[in-house]
Order: structure tokens, then C-alpha cells, then sequence
């Protein structure tokens, strides 16, 4: 059975990319450019992973939205994102994510 995969990207040509890349392997269960949005699809397209970018369009930002996400659904969060720094490291600690690859990613 293939896992189900959200892609949350401010970047709509990157987002769209990352789905034409994994869409072989695994059910991509929706598309966000902001925060808000993807606090709304996940709960509609429940994902087993979810791939955040943390800036975002929109108020909230991809730590917020993984926040909102972590806890009331429980999902496993792995941030894509070109911001590495250690402050931006330490506040995506807190939902636990399962990795913070550095931007661009080539492969999954």
C-alpha cells in the first residue's frame, strides 16, 4: 500500500514538481501554498507524512501550520526548506520532525 504524502510549498511550480517526482511511488494527498490551507487539506487529505516548507504564503508559517497539524492529527512532519540556521532548527524541534533536508532537495 502506498503512503500518503502532503506537499506544503509557497512555491507552487517547486510543490508541483515534488508531486510529478514522488507521484509513482506514493498517493499524494494534496497541495498547499500556505499554512492555512494545509491545516484545513490534511485534516480532508489525511496524510501519513506530511513535506512543509516553513515560509509560507499566508499568516501562519510552516512551523505554525506543523504545530496545528501535529497536534491534532498526530502527523509525521518533515520540513524541506532552505533555512537551516540554528534559531529556525530549534523551533522546528518542538512537533519532532522526522528530518529538515536542505532545499533543493533532488531526491526522496
Amino acid at each position: 500500500m502506498k503512503k500518503r504524502i502532503y506537499i506544503v510549498d509557497d512555491d507552487m511550480i517547486a510543490g508541483l514538481y515534488m508531486q510529478e517526482t514522488l507521484g509513482d511511488r506514493y498517493i499524494i494527498a494534496g497541495l498547499a501554498v500556505s499554512g492555512e490551507e494545509a491545516a484545513a487539506g490534511t485534516v480532508l487529505g489525511r496524510p501519513d507524512v506530511i513535506l512543509m516548507d516553513i515560509r509560507l504564503m499566508g499568516e501562519m508559517s510552516g512551523i505554525d501550520a506543523a504545530k496545528r497539524i501535529w497536534e491534532s492529527l498526530n502527523i509525521t512532519v518533515i520540513y524541506c526548506a532552505a533555512y537551516n540556521d540554528t534559531d529556525t532548527v530549534e523551533e522546528t524541534k518542538e512537533i519532532r520532525p522526522a528530518g529538515i533536508p536542505a532545499r533543493p532537495v533532488n531526491t526522496l
